[in-house]
């Protein structure tokens, strides 16, 4: 889903010849922690309401330029691109601008999660198999064939690296609920079957391995 797809075009906003009193009151009345700043509708960057409060109420908005971050999205962009500079800067809205900076609006979690659902499939019957492995170790074409195996097809797939192992973490969405024999079959495979979220049929080694430790525990 594109970002024009889910842009907000009436949203509150600043300008630079705005105080700082009034933005400090549309903070307080939007409950947000940034707000985009534009000067004949284009966009001048993003103000923080932290930044604002610690500013003389006396000024205007054009004397704090320097505070201004200068973080956008345009209308053709991705909507996981909003997505990672929302995650990494900490931040409730990200400002839509267009080629020549013009100011078009805003998006927000609000208007993100829906593409968010869509793009993980959650609306998707169907199990999920948590893998972790070695990068070099990771082949689609391979995982793709073993769950056909099965009579069964994968309906999404997400990887990422944990930081703290290096090991990639692979979430496997597969079109149907009992799992048992991909399980199985994975394992068989030697894959490390991390998680598992579906029905089984009978016990696999996961279950065992799992009652074992729990018998373990209660000695």
């Amino acid at each position: 889903m594109l970002i024009q797809q889910i842009l907000l075009t009436h949203f509150t906003h600043l300008k630079t010849s705005d105080s700082v009193s009034f933005a400090v009151k549309q903070f307080t009345e939007s409950k947000i922690n940034a707000l985009p700043v534009t000067q004949n509708n284009i966009f001048k960057g993003l103000l923080l309401e932290a930044d604002v409060l610690d500013a003389d109420e006396n000024l205007t908005l054009a004397s704090l330029t320097k505070l201004f971050i200068n973080i956008a999205v345009k209308p053709t962009d991705y909507f996981t691109q909003a997505i990672r500079l929302m995650v990494d800067n900490h931040l409730d809205i990200i400002p839509v601008i267009s080629e020549k900076e013009e100011w078009l609006g805003i998006v927000t979690y609000k208007e993100l999660m829906p593409s968010i659902v869509k793009y993980l499939g959650t609306t998707e019957p169907g199990a999920i198999v948590i893998l972790e492995m070695e990068r070099n170790n990771y082949s689609f074409g391979e995982l793709n064939r073993l769950i056909e195996t099965n009579d069964a097809h994968i309906t999404q797939l997400n990887t990422y690296t944990d930081e703290l192992t290096g090991l990639l973490t692979v979430n496997i969405k597969i079109n149907k609920f009992e799992i048992s024999d991909i399980v199985a079959t994975l394992q068989r495979h030697e894959y490390q079957v991390k998680h598992y979220f579906g029905e089984e049929l009978y016990q696999n080694e996961i279950r065992n391995n799992y009652d074992h430790l729990m018998t373990y525990l209660n000695i």
